[in-house]
C-alpha cells in the first residue's frame, strides 16, 4: 500500500511538472535526484501547506510503511484544524485502534456527532458505528446505525452498513 501511495504522489508530482512544460517521469525524478516517494509526499506538503490531503496521504504512507509515530506526528494538526472531516478521522480512528486508545475516541466522536446538526451526521455517525464494531460493540453500531437510517431515510448507507453487520453476527435473513 505504501508503494501505491508512493507510486501516486510521484505521478502526480511528474504530472504537475508536465503541465509546467518540464519533461520528465517518475522513474528519471527518483532516479536521477535518489528521492523516496516519502520524501516526495514530505516535500508537496511543505510546498502546499494548506492542502490538508497532502498531510493525509504523507500520514496514510508513513502508516504504511510501518512508522505509525510519524504518522501520529503528520496528523495530529490535522485532527486538530479539521476534527470533522471524515477521511482525517477514519485514519486517526486506525491509529487509535492500533494503539488500544479507540474508547477515548468513540467517545469523543460520540460527543461531536451528538453536537452536530442532523443532516451533518451521517459521515461522522457510520464512522463512530465502525470503530464500535470494530472496538467489539456490535451492539453499539447496530444502534448508531439505526438512529443513521432514522435521520436519513434517503441515503443507503447506513442501510448497508447495518446489513453487513447482521450478515457477520450471522443473521444475514435479518
Amino acid at each position: 500500500m505504501a508503494a501505491a501511495v508512493c507510486a501516486f504522489a510521484v505521478w502526480m508530482v511528474t504530472q504537475l511538472r508536465t503541465e509546467q512544460n518540464v519533461p520528465t517521469t517518475s522513474e528519471e525524478h527518483i532516479s536521477k535526484s535518489g528521492v523516496s516517494g516519502l520524501d516526495l509526499l514530505r516535500a508537496e506538503v511543505q510546498d502546499h501547506p494548506r492542502d490538508w490531503r497532502w498531510s493525509l496521504l504523507l500520514a496514510h504512507a508513513q502508516h504504511d510503511d510501518g512508522d505509525r509515530e510519524a504518522a501520529v506526528r503528520t496528523l495530529q494538526p490535522l485532527r486538530l484544524l479539521h476534527p470533522d472531516h471524515p477521511e482525517v478521522m477514519a485514519l486517526w480512528g486506525l491509529l487509535a485502534l492500533e494503539s488500544n486508545q479507540g474508547d477515548a475516541l468513540i467517545k469523543n466522536l460520540n460527543e461531536r456527532v451528538a453536537a452536530l446538526p442532523v443532516e451533518r451526521r451521517l459521515s461522522l455517525g457510520l464512522l463512530l458505528a465502525d470503530l464500535q464494531r470494530m472496538s467489539g460493540d456490535s451492539q453499539a453500531a447496530a444502534d448508531r446505525y439505526r438512529s443513521l437510517i432514522k435521520d436519513n431515510p434517503q441515503q443507503p448507507e447506513p442501510l448497508l452498513a447495518l446489513a453487513l453487520l447482521k450478515r457477520d453476527q450471522g443473521q444475514g435473513e435479518e
